[in-house]
């Protein structure tokens, strides 16, 4: 699955309109102005919560924006459109904020809690027999790097992953070919970002199967893959 190590740990929790929860990075280093617009809008109401902040559009009840359910009930108001919840010291440099507190937890430490904090505040109002929680279905969105997961994952991690991954491919080739989705489910989904990785992981999956001796699945792999050149 998504991997994060030392060399790129810098990111944020994006929480989308359609209830999807995406772990989204900058391209360089911390985020510019630039893609929080690029994210959220160009006029942004940034809120601190201690460690984290929150960026939503202000306006965006104004500009019929679909009410972010899942946001507004994590938060206690109303938020309209997609928001971003990023940690202090990844808010782009312009902005001029620090807080030498917020140094206490790693970027990816916080962003496991607010994913944690997402699925456990969802749970505790369903089981309060919330009729508008019931509707509420979280799926996180996830992106795949391949060199990412061959260091930090197991064989057995490998091997387990890698079954999943060709169940939903053979499955589901115009999916991968067409939007680069490798697995799905009612509560997840991975993405590769582009052709490159697209190789890498079909060429590694081929060398696992190869050697145990699975070719009917190492045939498959090639077929889809070489379509999509």
């Amino acid at each position: 699955m998504y991997i994060i190590n030392e060399k790129n740990k810098i990111m944020a929790v994006k929480i989308k309109v359609d209830n999807t929860v995406q772990i989204i990075r900058p391209t360089d280093g911390v985020f510019t102005v630039g893609e929080v617009h690029e994210h959220i809008s160009k006029k942004i109401e940034p809120v601190n919560f201690d460690y984290i902040w929150l960026l939503y559009d202000d306006s965006g009840r104004k500009k019929k924006k679909k009410l972010n359910e899942i946001a507004s009930l994590i938060f206690g108001m109303e938020i309209y459109g997609d928001t971003l919840i990023i940690p202090t010291e990844q808010l782009p440099d312009e902005w001029n904020v620090f807080q030498e507190e917020s140094q206490k937890y790693r970027p990816e430490e916080i962003d496991n809690g607010v994913l944690l904090t997402i699925q456990k505040t969802i749970q505790a109002y369903r089981m309060l027999g919330d009729k508008d929680v019931s509707k509420v279905s979280i799926k996180e969105e996830w992106t795949y790097h391949h060199e990412e997961f061959q260091e930090n994952k197991s064989a057995e991690d490998v091997a387990d992953f890698y079954s999943s991954v060709y169940n939903y491919i053979s499955k589901n080739p115009k999916e991968f070919k067409s939007n680069n989705i490798i697995f799905a489910d009612s509560y997840t989904l991975i993405k590769i970002s582009n052709n490159s990785e697209q190789k890498k992981i079909v060429e590694s999956m081929i060398e696992h199967f190869v050697q145990l001796e699975e070719y009917e699945k190492c045939s498959l792999l090639k077929n889809i893959f070489l379509e999509n050149q």
